[in-house]
């Protein structure tokens, strides 16, 4: 028994919801992890999930541990036509003090504001927000640290891979993606979404000057409280992010 369902009663109604649903799946070869950071010679698991999105017609919204757009992506993002009204574009990534690779981090900072600037709706899951709060349960000492990569298109289709949106995954890493047609799938994905983000992430936006962000946390009793520098990190940290940054090439990160 899960809950007070039986499991194949669950089972069935799993079945019932994905019929009707088609999948795709991308794979990268193997003989593509000896490419040496050079550009692929053919459609990536990474070119193929990126098409997914560009298709897109009514919104994304990317769950991605480690994104770093870099110039193509900026490009791609800026296309979008997004704003916080139409809520085109959504991501959910770590925060600094979530991460477990802060030079990964680092070279996602790059480009943050210009990401806020162009419309996208950026979260930033925090250590110790769903702990503080226990909308998600109670999860004792346990840092929140995401590591799913997944997406919700149109409100239709679900992505899930172990594709990063960053240069390793383009250049280096072999990858695999499952794209999967299934509006009731998306539904319920949406409303997993959005109850992961209530009181365990940060909400980011520009400072009203435009050139600055702040990170916004909601608590358990609904008060929002504005930080103006990254939250849950220290000074030393992010002096040993300024200084090890430049000396790390994007497509290694």
């Amino acid at each position: 028994m899960l809950g007070n369902t039986p499991v194949a009663e669950q089972l069935d109604a799993g079945r019932a919801m994905l019929k009707p649903a088609t999948a795709r799946v991308f794979a990268d070869t193997p003989d593509k992890a000896a490419g040496g950071n050079r550009e692929p010679t053919g459609p990536t698991v990474n070119d193929q999930t990126l098409a997914v999105f560009a298709a897109a017609t009514r919104d994304v919204a990317i769950v991605s541990p480690y994104f770093v757009p870099g110039e193509r992506g900026m490009k791609m993002i800026r296309a979008v036509g997004a704003t916080e009204a139409n809520q085109r574009l959504v991501l959910v990534t770590n925060s600094l003090g979530s991460t477990d690779e802060p030079l990964v981090y680092a070279g996602y900072a790059r480009y943050r504001l210009d990401m806020l600037k162009a419309g996208v709706l950026i979260y930033e899951i925090g250590p110790s927000l769903s702990r503080n709060t226990q909308k998600l349960g109670n999860f004792g000492r346990s840092i929140s640290r995401l590591h799913a990569k997944s997406a919700i298109i149109d409100h239709r289709f679900v992505y899930n891979g172990s594709m990063n949106l960053d240069g390793r995954s383009r250049y280096s890493n072999t990858e695999v993606g499952l794209v999967i047609d299934s509006p009731a799938l998306a539904e319920t994905a949406i409303g997993l979404f959005h109850v992961s983000l209530a009181g365990g992430a940060y909400k980011l936006r520009l400072s009203a000057d435009g050139e600055h962000i702040e990170w916004v946390q909601t608590d358990a009793e609904g008060r929002q409280i504005v930080h103006t520098e990254e939250p849950d990190s220290d000074w030393l940290t992010r002096l040993k992010i300024w200084l090890l940054a430049p000396f790390v090439a994007e497509d290694l990160l």
